[in-house]
């Protein structure tokens, strides 16, 4: 039998969470706390820069030293991670037959992986700049609760993961 949909991402999402960033197809940037990834062939036709890369590493890591060194929340969980860095994949949600869905949604994080999703649609866009910073802040947020208790309510989580960004991005 074909293997399900669903069962082939939940495979790769441990795969994913497995290895080391260089394992994987694609390109990625490593910053101290973050691995993000993208498709190959999003970085060969130009879609995603280094650039872009190294911007969201930048809005990652400030989003961590503010809410977990600073401010002492609890790092976020890493289910089977042996190198401890929490995983990005920017991708384009409306080219996947899984997350189309979520074609309008500039993220999501994913409770049992630790993992963080970004629509590849919204962050190539620097017209966007702010609003991805606040996505980026929120989304490590909802990673930090997960560290805390999945179970908490959903206003809850909502309401606080709104507030993180104006604890990371004050200006904004």
């Amino acid at each position: 039998h074909a293997m399900s949909s669903s069962l082939w991402r939940v495979l790769m999402v441990l795969l994913l969470w497995a290895l080391p960033a260089p394992a994987l197809a694609g390109r990625h940037l490593e910053t101290t706390h973050f691995y993000i990834y993208c498709r190959e062939i999003e970085y060969r036709n130009g879609t995603i820069k280094d650039a872009d890369l190294t911007r969201w590493g930048s809005w990652l890591e400030a989003s961590y030293t503010k809410l977990v060194d600073d401010m002492g929340f609890k790092a976020p969980y890493h289910p089977i991670a042996e190198d401890r860095k929490i995983k990005i994949l920017v991708h384009s949600f409306a080219e996947s037959d899984d997350y189309k869905d979520r074609a309008l949604n500039p993220g999501f994080a994913v409770i049992a992986t630790g993992l963080i999703h970004l629509n590849r649609v919204n962050y190539v866009d620097h017209t966007r700049d702010e609003a991805n910073q606040c996505t980026i802040a929120h989304e490590f947020f909802h990673l930090i609760q997960y560290a805390y208790d999945k179970r908490e309510e959903a206003w809850l989580m909502e309401a606080t993961a709104r507030w993180a960004p104006e604890q990371v991005f004050p200006a904004l």
